[in-house]
């Protein structure tokens, strides 16, 4: 039984379970329609115990740092880092969509109106700030605002690790059993995703027809296009601003990083390698490296901020809704808090789209798309370990430059 639910949750099965779906969806679209509503659940089942999931785990990955005063130097300046890189890798996967257009002409028969989404971060800054923080925590949970509750998990986490020990290691225990007890809820419903992305395919299928073919193959370029900028541009100008040395000398000794990370999709799999480069390629010290890399790995996810930024400007397009500077900062700035809760979820781009797609009142339907995932995931985990790498070598270098000042 163990073996088929493992293959039941891979994701090449999702992916085949979509393919297939389509089919079924061009040759019989009645019964595509028609079935339409095993997709719904699945994807109202996904959404059933995220949002509790997401303010538990990173409450949880923030606590993980440790003791407050010990960490509060190279801790702080390591989270930082990452949730800039997590930023800019959101901002990028906005902008090269809205370059590409992979949505564009792909029109979705549900609409939406992201002006309130628009309205609900502010027209000025001053109100973006404002709505970022809760009134009521308990409101912000049950309408599912996703800024909000990250904003309270983030305080609730740093609050914590300020507790006496006593009360600090009931509450982190805590909180560890609720993550554990929420991830079996959704691991059960992750075991139908290959019912539920056929269902998906097959509707998206039979209400579009073959219009769907272009946009997916739109997106793959678009998703493999943002990561490779992400690469080579992003991650080497913050070195070189923050460093002021030259990032080349670090890229040529992540070579082995990338091809790892990007043939397993695994960034766990791929942490001996990136901790062996870090140290004996790159130079970092092996007390930054060791602290950083693993940290990185549970959580950074530059690569999940590109995809997230990318699908919700795929479906603005795709429903003729032009992004506002609010809808892209809030987009930024979620993607690169909820990323945060991804720790130790399956599969969890089939959990934060749905998460993103709602925070901005668009379509669920994307989802039919969702089994395409596993092609971009590759690009994806290369982005999240090579940013892993490259915090490691900025922290190293700065502590190195403050060791010598104090010296």
């Amino acid at each position: 039984m163990k073996k088929v639910f493992k293959i039941m949750r891979s994701p090449w099965t999702i992916f085949a379970a979509m393919i297939l779906g389509l089919i079924v969806g061009l040759i019989a679209p009645e019964f595509g329609v028609a079935q339409a509503f095993i997709g719904s659940l699945f994807v109202k089942l996904l959404r059933m115990g995220v949002v509790p999931l997401i303010f538990v785990n990173v409450i949880y990955a923030i606590v993980g740092l440790g003791d407050a005063q010990k960490l509060a130097r190279i801790g702080g300046k390591t989270i930082a880092l990452f949730m800039t890189t997590t930023f800019f890798a959101g901002l990028i996967g906005c902008i090269t969509a809205s370059i590409i257009q992979p949505g564009t002409g792909f029109v979705y028969q549900e609409t939406a109106d992201l002006t309130e989404a628009a309205e609900a971060t502010g027209n000025s800054f001053s109100e973006f700030v404002m709505n970022m923080v809760p009134t009521n925590i308990i409101e912000a949970l049950s309408q599912g605002n996703m800024l909000q509750i990250v904003i309270f998990a983030v305080a609730s986490g740093i609050a914590i690790l300020y507790l006496d020990s006593k009360y600090r290691e009931v509450l982190v225990t805590g909180f560890e059993s609720i993550s554990k007890w929420l991830m079996k809820i959704l691991d059960g419903v992750l075991t139908i995703a290959p019912i539920g992305i056929f269902s998906l395919g097959c509707n998206t299928m039979a209400s579009y027809g073959v219009d769907v073919i272009k946009p997916v193959a739109k997106l793959i370029i678009t998703c493999y296009s943002a990561g490779l900028l992400q690469l080579f541009i992003i991650y080497p100008m913050l070195y070189f601003i923050i460093c002021r040395k030259n990032p080349i000398n670090v890229m040529r000794h992540l070579a082995p990083v990338w091809i790892t990370a990007f043939s397993t999709r695994s960034t766990n799999a791929t942490l001996p390698v990136s901790l062996r480069c870090s140290k004996h390629g790159v130079g970092v010290s092996e007390g930054v490296a060791d602290f950083v890399i693993p940290l990185g790995a549970s959580v950074n996810c530059d690569g999940a901020a590109i995809f997230l930024g990318i699908v919700v400007t795929f479906v603005s397009q795709s429903i003729n809704q032009d992004l506002t500077f609010g809808n892209l900062l809030t987009m930024a700035l979620v993607g690169a808090l909820v990323t945060l809760g991804n720790t130790g979820i399956p599969n969890s781009m089939f959990i934060m789209v749905p998460v993103i797609l709602q925070t901005f009142g668009l379509p669920l339907e994307f989802m039919g798309l969702m089994g395409v995932y596993p092609i971009i995931d590759s690009i994806s985990t290369t982005n999240n370990v090579t940013g892993d790498n490259m915090v490691a070598a900025i922290v190293d270098v700065t502590e190195k430059k403050r060791m010598k000042k104090a010296a």
